[in-house]
């Protein structure tokens, strides 16, 4: 059986607050061979906060946003991994348990794509179909870097379109948070 190679992509703009916990995190999964984080073109310390991981995670630092869909299409064409695992760089509570959970169904389950949801604290999830946390074989993706790397923000609905339903695999990453705009921003620019 092929041991299969496993990069994480973190696309990051403005995000001090949660960047060092995640990146923490991820430097001591064992499921993540590979950890490359786009810093898109933040405005906030998140290049300063970077500059401590440069031994661990291949750090591409963006002078300009040009949105999370560019973003990622970078992080594909350096990726060395057979796996993508796509992660927020706003994530409260990462652990490698949720790495697994996202690469497991394109293993043993021949899915096409895991996109990995959380839940509230009564079980409800709204955001199913926009989540960030996601896995691809990278040779899926391939075809697409062009059209990926100009969806700016709708990176994820653009994506949800490349695979039917039957190929895709949606599961619930327990323990699993996010921090809302309102926690991230200053109030007037979390409106905006």
């Amino acid at each position: 059986m092929k041991k299969h190679t496993v990069s994480v992509i973190v696309p990051a703009y403005n995000e001090e607050k949660t960047i060092k916990d995640v990146l923490t995190v991820l430097k001591n999964a064992p499921s993540a061979n590979e950890i490359i984080c786009i810093n898109d073109g933040s405005t906030d310390n998140t290049e300063q906060i970077l500059k401590q991981f440069e031994k661990d995670v291949t750090v591409i630092n963006l002078k300009e946003n040009n949105g999370k869909g560019n973003a990622l299409a970078i992080g594909i064409k350096k990726a060395k991994g057979d796996i993508i695992v796509f992660l927020d760089a706003d994530l409260v509570s990462l652990s490698d348990q949720h790495i697994k959970l996202l690469v497991s169904p394109l293993l043993e389950d021949n899915y096409k794509v895991v996109i990995g949801y959380m839940v509230n604290k009564v079980g409800i999830s709204v955001f199913t179909e926009i989540s960030g946390q996601r896995a691809y074989f990278r040779a899926d993706l391939l075809p697409y870097l062009e059209d990926i790397s100009k969806t700016r923000f709708g990176v994820e609905m653009f994506l949800n379109g490349l695979f039917t339903q039957e190929e895709t695999k949606k599961i619930v990453l327990p323990g699993l948070d996010s921090l809302l705009k309102y926690q991230k921003q200053k109030p007037d620019v979390a409106l905006k």
